[in-house]
């Protein structure tokens, strides 16, 4: 009997890593299908390729800034042209192309000396940003959690990430993983990640109930944290709550965020100058300021 099992364990071992090698190598013509057999190497190539002409003020390829000017790289149907590039690449090619592009590369080491450059992930946040190509937010997500990539490129690829992901649940559980990890995430980046998606709820239309359930988590979340990095935001803050959330203008909760600001030593003094304002408009009101019970404090 146990060699009967031992068996019929050893075979369904064995159907398991041959169905395994069937993805893989299905994968891999898939693959090759899409880009004409064209190696890795070639695949990156052509995206960079793409990229260089599709943005205004590079020269690579020669021709791109020309090209540049008479093509509206906006548009993804020009973006992914074939008739551009020639070198056998049809445009479900190029587009697999891109895809795989954006897929790995979170995967670099952008570390100095490294000898990989954050260009071109940069240069492809950007065009995803303006083909508006929600299909890269997580892709452009996990590029955000590589440490080694520059601040000064995360900055961009933060507020891409949320433009292009919009008002949902997902988007406000990775403003908050943001904005409340300072080991990993500097001063700039947080405050990226918040001053974008206060912009995308105060703007958003929520038609049905879904939507309206998503804005108020987004505001429940934003509101839990009114006082990380509360200088920076407390501006923004201000105008999304009394925008959104009724009676919050003439309330306790205000005058405790005015409050606060106006105790930090590193306030702007635009900044402070708003919230002097506020609080003196609440403290002249003549009549009892109430708490409005919303979200956690």
């Amino acid at each position: 009997m146990n060699e009967g099992k031992k068996e019929r364990k050893g075979n369904e071992t064995k159907m398991m890593k041959c169905l395994h090698n069937i993805v893989l190598v299905t994968l891999f013509f898939t693959l090759s299908m899409q880009s004409h057999a064209h190696t890795l190497a070639e695949t990156n190539e052509i995206v960079r390729i793409m990229l260089g002409v599709a943005t205004a003020f590079s020269d690579y390829p020669p021709g791109g800034r020309h090209l540049r000017r008479r093509l509206n790289y906006q548009d993804p149907n020009v973006f992914f042209d074939a008739a551009h590039f020639g070198h056998g690449w049809t445009s479900d090619g190029l587009r697999a192309a891109f895809d795989y592009f954006l897929e790995h590369m979170h995967e670099g080491d952008y570390s100095v000396g490294s000898g990989t450059t954050p260009y071109w992930p940069a240069m492809a946040v950007m065009q995803c940003g303006d083909l508006n190509y929600t299909n890269a937010v997580p892709a452009i997500r996990r590029l955000v959690s590589n440490v080694t990539y520059p601040s000064r490129n995360r900055i961009r690829a933060v507020s891409t990430a949320i433009e292009l992901s919009g008002v949902n649940d997902e988007t406000t559980a990775f403003v908050e993983s943001i904005m409340t990890n300072s080991e990993v995430y500097v001063r700039g980046e947080r405050f990226m990640a918040c001053w974008t998606y206060i912009k995308q709820v105060q703007a958003s239309e929520a038609t049905n109930e879904v939507q309206i359930l998503s804005r108020n988590h987004a505001l429940s979340m934003l509101y839990r944290n009114r006082m990380v990095d509360l200088t920076d935001n407390a501006f923004y803050f201000d105008d999304l709550f009394c925008s959104r959330l009724d009676g919050y203008s003439m309330s306790s909760n205000r005058l405790e965020l005015a409050t606060h600001v106006l105790s930090a030593a590193d306030c702007w003094q635009a900044t402070r100058d708003r919230f002097i304002t506020v609080t003196n408009q609440l403290l002249s009101s003549g009549q009892p300021l109430p708490w409005i019970n919303f979200g956690a404090n």
